[in-house]
């Protein structure tokens, strides 16, 4: 007997349903279409049609009334599973779909899935820039200096890659780059899990997880993507002030903020006290003291009374004129400056010495600047995931234990994680067994690659070759069929330039040919597209980072490109060998570990091998055996090893077997590539 529950999604209490008498259905079981490997199927979907019967109705609380109030919400997901014969053969959400009235009969269509697509709707229309992340960016010439050692999203998610962006100037032996135009880059780990956690989901990756992923892979910036904005903020700040003479002591502080572009006080506040003696402490607060980014705060104090500023336990601006005038300090507020909503300044007196306010910096803080402004706008979470599902071939099924939970590899460690099941004894022998060549199937070609962009070097490419940057076409020897399957990800090739006159390689993004006099300059910007790109911090040559004031010199560069590592590389993120590179390296020293390689090679293999069989049959298959169905699994038929590719049309009322589509599994299938000739411009 089968039965259907749906747990109610306003007071969590499960229902059993009423159906139809007639009722009948099937079940579709799949992970991915070895036809189509750019898709990725539903493990199971079905819409079924249910009787407006009283236990159904009050389930749904008559959601079917117009104008009436339903404590059943259609856009929120209500659980579902189905049994059989007391196996869970189904689990996973129910949305009503329609509600139909037929010659006065009422039907709630509803749909039933369990599958990766969840997760995908859960996602809707929102961008990358719709991201909240919870921290700020500091672009100070310190702070890229310490994030040149940061080497994983679960520390500090932020780096400072050095990649030619149309500002940088990388002319010439040991350049010299100004901190300013060096933009911040975060992990892509770090996107990946603030959208599954803002999606309300999880998931359980060996490859998300390891450190190749977690440690590596950033989204760059592009100065076009949008610079920190101007933006007005809020601020209280507490002092306190004791007086240690023997008389009362008259005080007044002024705190102006004044612009960076106009010299003239846009707002002030001050505050006028007496101090009487004792060694008691006086608070006050100057508040709503809107400042910007780029402004100058001025501290002034008079009549005598002696101030510092502390940060912690350190004097960083001292007050140290005791006559009627006081002094005044300066402190900048820019966009290399940490903010935070509120900060406390304490006042002490200082007993000795004279002269103006030192010229100690303070770090003045305010509102938070999100990282999203960094990101390029117009992308979809739901397309960054597929990007990366398509990128690196990931394979996904739900966790049968928390819905809410994703299993996620790449396809050959997908089929790794799980274990063999025999299922010679469940053979329908009195059916069709069909054994289809692979060869027969509908592509001769198999082509893989990132999506083109518009920037200089990409157009160039394109241009000289007809095609993009890394892309890989698998062609197969086949008579009968001349088509061409596509998989490409939201991701555009970055092509690595060397600089001129050292060995310095650069990711290069930019409007115009980098040999132009000058590249500093927002002509040489370009609004490229997102990209996805491995970082490290490796040794290449000598160069210099400064901001005016500090200059850092070393042999080690933050780098970030296509190739793990530019001088001795050993793995490559593109799919294939590209035609011709822009930087010094003999052909035999490319990597052929590639992302077609290491992602795609064995599968393909599989489906176009003049050997590969696809086997159609029946099987005689029960409710537990439904239930226990991982696409992870290897099966055992007719003495070979095969992966489950379909389950169609499965009825649990019927004592019929069911159809499935399996293919065999080689044996023999390790990679070996010849070394591709390429050109050095």
């Amino acid at each position: 007997m089968t039965e259907i529950w749906i747990k109610s999604n306003y007071n969590d209490e499960w229902h059993q349903v009423d159906v139809l008498e007639d009722f009948n259905y099937s079940l579709n079981y799949s992970v991915s279409d070895i036809s189509q490997p750019d898709k990725r199927k539903a493990s199971f979907s079905k819409t079924i049609k249910l009787p407006a019967t009283h236990n159904n109705n009050q389930l749904f609380t008559h959601i079917y009334e117009i104008g009436v109030y339903s404590n059943f919400n259609p856009n929120k997901k209500a659980l579902c599973k189905v049994l059989s014969g007391g196996a869970e053969i189904f689990k996973g959400y129910a949305r009503i779909i329609s509600i139909s009235f037929t010659n006065g009969v009422m039907i709630y269509e509803v749909n039933v899935v369990s599958d990766s697509g969840d997760f995908f709707a859960s996602l809707g229309e929102k961008y990358l820039t719709d991201i909240s992340f919870g921290f700020y960016v500091d672009r100070s010439y310190s702070t890229q200096i310490v994030s040149y050692t940061n080497t994983s999203a679960s520390g500090t998610p932020v780096v400072f890659p050095l990649i030619n962006n149309g500002r940088i100037d990388v002319t010439g032996l040991s350049p010299t780059i100004n901190c300013d135009d060096v933009l911040p880059c975060t992990f892509a780990k770090t996107i990946l899990d603030k959208i599954f956690s803002d999606a309300g989901y999880t998931y359980t990756s060996s490859f998300f997880t390891s450190t190749d992923f977690t440690d590596h892979f950033i989204i760059p910036s592009l100065p076009a993507y949008g610079e920190i904005p101007t933006k007005k903020i809020d601020v209280s700040f507490t002092f306190s002030i004791k007086n240690t003479s023997a008389t009362p002591q008259p005080l007044w502080i002024d705190l102006n903020r004044v612009p960076v572009v106009s010299p003239s006080s846009i707002q002030t506040e001050t505050i006028h006290l007496t101090i009487t003696p004792g060694t008691a402490t006086y608070t006050g607060t100057f508040t709503s003291l809107n400042i910007e980014y780029n402004d100058l705060i001025y501290f002034d104090t008079h009549f005598g009374v002696s101030c510092s500023i502390l940060n912690g336990s350190t004097v960083v601006i001292a007050d140290n004129d005791n006559g009627v005038t006081g002094g005044t300090n300066t402190v900048t507020v820019s966009n290399s400056v940490d903010f935070v909503p509120s900060g406390t300044i304490p006042f002490d007196t200082i007993n000795s010495g004279s002269g103006n306010w030192d010229t100690g910096a303070y770090n003045l803080k305010g509102a938070e600047i999100e990282f999203s402004n960094y990101l390029p706008d117009q992308i979809k979470q739901k397309d960054f995931v597929m990007g990366l599902v398509k990128m690196f071939n990931l394979y996904i099924e739900v966790d049968k234990v928390n819905l809410n939970n994703l299993l996620i590899e790449p396809r050959n460690d997908f089929y790794a994680s799980g274990t063999s099941v025999d299922w010679s004894d469940k053979l329908d022998l009195s059916k069709e067994i069909a054994i289809l060549p692979m060869g027969l199937l509908d592509s001769n070609e198999y082509e893989f690659k990132h999506k083109t962009d518009g920037d200089f070097f990409n157009k160039q490419y394109e241009s000289n070759f007809g095609y993009g940057y890394g892309r890989y076409l698998k062609s197969v020897d086949n008579d009968f069929v001349k088509n061409r399957n596509t998989v490409e990800t939201i991701f555009s090739p970055t092509i690595l330039r060397q600089a001129t006159g050292t060995n310095l390689v650069l990711s290069t993004i930019v409007q115009d040919d980098p040999n132009l006099s000058s590249t500093n300059q927002d002509s040489n910007v370009v609004k490229g597209n997102i990209r996805l790109l491995y970082y490290d911090y490796i040794n290449i040559d000598t160069w210099s980072l400064t901001d005016g004031a500090s200059t850092n010199t070393g042999s080690s560069v933050p780098y970030a490109g296509h190739l793990d590592n530019p001088i001795t590389p050993t793995k490559d993120y593109q799919f294939g060998t590209p035609d011709m590179v822009y930087f010094n390296i003999a052909a035999a020293d490319y990597p052929i570990s590639n992302l077609y390689s290491r992602y795609y090679h064995k599968m393909i293999t599989e489906i176009t091998d003049a050997n590969s069989k696809l086997l159609t049959c029946s099987l005689y298959l029960t409710p537990h055996d439904v239930q226990k169905i991982d696409f992870r699994n290897t099966f055992y038929l007719m003495g070979q090893y095969f992966i489950l590719n379909k389950l169609i049309d499965y009825n649990p009322n019927s004592t019929q077997s069911t159809k499935a589509e399996f293919l065999k599994l080689k044996t023999a299938d390790a990679y070996t590539a010849t070394i591709k000739k390429i050109n050095i411009r």
